[in-house]
């Protein structure tokens, strides 16, 4: 964990702490600190930082910055560390797991009428707007599959001319 001594905070992976501070720095006009720093696997750094932004989630600033003091991201780091050592840990990458990324298509731009972004947060929770969105689109056109196979497997009266 990187960021000033009042936040926000950066809760992140990397193989090289300083050097990742220092790269940090140069964008930074505060002093960045580094809060907490704990030598894990590979896939257990992953999934405790997987975990620790979920546990975050409502704080994120953007990416991987939270805005919280480092003594309570320190706290859900910790939180996260006993989660997946219990194999608990929160998984919210499954979209991704569901479909390969290699089978996505193409990103759509779409324009919504103002307030409505807001109205979607609201009902998809915050920061899951675009998997809302995909999910509904996806299952709508299964559905309208369904009928179409339907209308097409019911065989039509014939009509007496």
């Amino acid at each position: 964990m990187i960021g000033p001594a009042d936040g926000p905070v950066k809760v992140g992976v990397t193989n090289d702490v300083e050097s990742r501070r220092s790269v940090l720095q140069v964008a930074s006009l505060t002093a960045l600190e580094i809060s907490l720093s704990v030598a894990l696997s590979r896939q257990e750094a992953f999934a405790v930082e997987r975990h620790a932004h979920f546990l975050l989630k409502e704080h994120r600033v953007r990416g991987e910055w939270f805005r919280v003091l480092p003594v309570r991201a320190v706290q859900a780091v910790q939180a996260a560390r006993r989660a997946v050592a219990c194999g608990e840990g929160h998984r919210s990458r499954m979209a991704r797991a569901q479909v390969p990324k290699a089978k996505l298509e193409d990103t759509t731009i779409v324009r919504f009428a103002a307030g409505t972004l807001d109205r979607i947060d609201a009902v998809a929770g915050k920061n899951r707007r675009a998997k809302w969105i995909r999910e509904l689109v996806e299952g709508e056109l299964r559905r309208q599959e369904r009928r179409t196979s339907k209308e097409a497997a019911t065989p039509r009266k014939p009509t007496d001319p």
